[in-house]
């Protein structure tokens, strides 16, 4: 079916499904679709398409925020019907081709928003610079289309979840490019806009969505807005690097046609009696953003709670002068507190077959770097003590080749992280080994943001990984251990094997090539380790 006008709103790649665990009430992601404002009016139609409408169950609301916008968008236009096109044939201008298009006449500021996925092959694990040409000459927008898929927050994932791709990644919204066409077009006259692609190989296929905004002129002169909290916060979007232990992070974003130079923030932790004050200065031009780090003190932490915790943010005195809108100033976000430890621990590391692409570094919470682990050794266990003071800290792990320690589709085999108590050997805590580039883990020692102790976890390691003739499933409870093995569809698979201590043999030589998972139950607990067998 065709329609006048059909626009993308949202370009969100599912995640794969294979051993992917969303909780019981999923996650949420929030978007800002202000553009859309000229088109969310009335009796509209909406779809889901290219697949991912039959891989998870979505549930999308739209979120009216009244109020005066700091400009009104007056008309979005998508200038070329969103299709997937081989790289060939948009260099030849078979597709997407220049387009004459009339500027708003009541325009005072214009942008084009463009989302580009690549498919294919070549086209969506190879990067590759794309442009946006207004009337000929020279292309005043060139940017090369890649987007870092090792640090996604939603893992681990089964599937090539880590690899890099083209402007997207599996389980996230897809990046979006937004060039200001201002300088270059006049309202009420016409403008050829151009989208290309320098160059591309083989099976090199993209899906382009490109929009033309416009908008009216600034509706104030001094006025600044909070428009995000990093952290402390639950967003889907900032949990890889762990609950808040540090400062809190927040974005503001001048909203005024007035360069703002300077504000005031305060924050506070659910009761504002205990507020903190921060005075910050730098250059902003209208609608531009920029994250500010605040500083941090026990007295922030004083009105903490063991659940349902909240951060507030307020700016106010923008260029040292009255805000013309109060209504952006204040922002809250809900936070969880950081886990409970000993101040004696253990943190043991095993290395997968490439040692030197781990490392790990301690922070306390003011960013200090108390302790590095670096250049280990291939299948090697490191085994270090810390006896820390009371306070609040950051565990970070890295892979340099941004395939965490225990990934499927590669033959680095698996490594672990693990941190046990000092003095008998239970295990606290084990770090998720399928964590793509780098993972965080924040916990407090003897510290009031922790109220409530941490739960023991089973330590369970499944050695070699890929394998060949046999795998070994390895746990202090193993004897007390259900067990039970799936192929990649689902499909329980029964499998010779052979207990002893702390260990169990499973044979493996006449299983067919492939991806197998291994549930170990310990009454409550459920661990599912992933085992590549035949490569």
């Amino acid at each position: 079916m065709r329609y006048p006008m059909k626009f993308e709103i949202m370009s969100f790649v599912t995640p794969y499904g294979i051993n992917l665990d969303l909780g019981a009430n999923g996650k949420t992601w929030t978007f800002d679709v202000t553009d859309y404002a000229p088109i969310l009016k009335g009796n509209q139609r909406m779809t889901i398409e290219r697949g991912g409408q039959w891989m998870e169950d979505m549930d999308i609301r739209f979120m009216y925020i009244v109020g005066t916008p700091p400009r009104e968008v007056l008309d979005i236009e998508q200038l070329w019907r969103v299709e997937s096109k081989n790289h060939t044939s948009i260099m030849a201008d078979n597709s997407y081709a220049p387009k004459a298009v009339m500027i708003h006449p009541n325009g005072d500021y214009f942008k084009i928003r463009s989302t580009i996925t690549g498919h294919g092959q070549e086209g969506e694990f190879i990067p590759q610079a794309h442009y946006l040409n207004v009337d000929g000459g020279a292309e005043e927008f060139g940017w090369q289309v890649w987007k870092e898929c090792s640090e996604n927050p939603i893992f681990p994932q089964g599937g090539t979840w880590i690899y890099d791709r083209a402007g997207w990644c599996p389980g996230a919204a897809s990046d979006i490019e937004e060039s200001d066409l201002t300088p270059y077009v006049t309202a009420g006259q016409m403008a050829t806009i151009d989208y290309g692609v320098y160059g591309g190989s083989g099976d090199t296929r993209y899906i382009a969505s490109h929009q033309l905004v416009a908008y009216g002129a600034a509706n104030f002169t001094n006025d600044a807005a909070i428009s995000d909290i990093i952290t402390p916060s639950n967003k889907v979007e900032y949990s890889k690097s762990g609950i808040l232990c540090g400062q809190p992070t927040i974005v503001i974003q001048n909203t005024g046609s007035a360069t703002l130079t300077n504000l005031t923030i305060k924050y506070w932790v659910n009761n504002a009696a205990n507020q903190q004050t921060y005075n910050w200065s730098g250059s902003l031009a209208f609608m531009e953003k920029a994250k500010v780090i605040l500083p941090v003190s026990s007295v922030l932490w004083a009105d903490i709670l063991g659940t349902e915790n909240a951060f507030y943010a307020e700016i106010s005195n923008p260029n040292g002068g009255t805000d013309e809108y109060g209504f952006n100033n204040l922002l809250r976000s809900n936070f969880s507190i950081p886990e409970i430890l000993p101040s004696n621990f253990l943190i043991r590391f095993r290395t997968n077959s490439q040692g030197g692409e781990s490392r790990f570094f301690l922070y306390d919470d003011n960013g200090v770097q108390i302790f590095s682990r670096q250049g280990m050794f291939a299948n090697a266990l490191y085994t270090d003590t810390f006896n820390l003071a009371p306070g609040c800290y950051s565990l970070v792990i890295e892979d340099t080749d941004d395939d965490g320690i225990d990934f499927w589709a590669n033959n680095d085999g698996a490594g672990y992280c693990k941190i046990y108590r000092a003095d008998v050997p239970v295990v606290l805590k084990t770090i998720e080994p399928d964590f793509g580039g780098s993972i965080t883990y924040n916990f407090t020692v003897e510290y009031p943001l922790a109220t409530q102790p941490i739960e023991k976890t089973i330590a369970v390691n499944v050695f070699p990984n890929p394998a060949s003739n046999y795998f070994v499933v390895e746990s202090e409870d193993i004897r007390n251990a259900q067990i039970q093995v799936f192929n990649a569809v689902g499909q329980r698979i029964e499998i010779p094997h052979f207990p002893s201590t702390n260990q169990i043999l499973f044979k493996t030589q006449d299983l067919p090539k492939g991806i197998y998972f291994v549930n170990i139950r310990v009454g409550e607990e459920l661990i599912t380790k992933k085992v590549v067998i035949g490569f």
